[in-house]
């Protein structure tokens, strides 16, 4: 792969011990078509004409994926795209995939009880996009809580987007709709345990209803912020 590819490994962590976990750093730069033959990895026709770091990008995460079904022992498994955008996965399988423009990351699990996962990683997001989209991620409650953190509004304000990506991947399978990030709010957030507490503020589906709780975990390191969340059955 001609290092196209390092830093690549599965994430040994406690609390989510029904996930697999694997991540990896990848350099755009150094792709080549080629490495989707090499690592035995279908190139979708929707991406024929993307540019080299979308494609790389697909690839990376891809390859985390493939790791991830691999360890179950499931091979050779093409992972298409649903007409929704979301990875098809294998039948009794729950997974999710995010990149930035240098790392990739996979979660994937097996266990029936589980009817979603999510995973987000982000970078820092820049302040003059804040001011775009601010209204679209942030709502009433949510800034009093942002206020009573007193943190970087920088920090705060990507850990939000990411959870709230993180909770849409995860439940976006079961309920089979898009919905705005104004369908769920943050209502705390745990710096040493490194937890948010999310609460849907709308029936999502038939089977989440207004109220219920979620919980995602986080975690910050070289400028980017990861989260992951799983969904089991209520």
């Amino acid at each position: 792969m001609d290092c196209f590819i390092s830093n690549a490994g599965f994430v040994h962590q406690s609390i989510y011990r029904d996930l697999l976990i694997y991540r990896c750093n990848f350099n755009a730069s150094l792709f080549q078509s080629s490495l989707f033959s090499q690592l035995n990895i279908g190139l979708p026709k929707s991406l024929l004409k993307a540019v080299s770091k979308r494609k790389a990008e697909f690839l990376a995460g891809r390859f985390c994926a493939q790791q991830c079904l691999e360890n179950l022992g499931i091979k050779n498994f093409e992972l298409k795209i649903k007409r929704s955008k979301e990875p098809m996965w294998p039948t009794y399988i729950n997974g999710s995939i995010a990149h930035t423009k240098s790392m990739a990351t996979a979660i994937v699990s097996n266990n029936s009880h589980i009817l979603g996962v999510g995973v987000d990683v982000s970078e820092i997001i820049l302040p003059r996009i804040i001011g775009l989209i601010e209204k679209q991620i942030f709502f009433d409650i949510e800034y009093e809580l942002y206020e009573q953190l007193d943190l970087n509004r920088e920090f705060i304000f990507t850990l939000v987007f990411s959870v709230k990506e993180c909770f849409f991947k995860a439940i976006f399978p079961s309920v089979g709709q898009y919905f705005g990030f104004d369908a769920v709010r943050i209502i705390d957030v745990d710096f040493d345990k490194k937890r948010v507490l999310l609460t849907l503020n709308k029936n999502l589906g038939t089977v989440f209803k207004k109220g219920a709780f979620f919980t995602s975990h986080f975690c910050f390191f070289n400028n980017k912020v990861t989260t992951i969340l799983e969904v089991r059955e209520l």
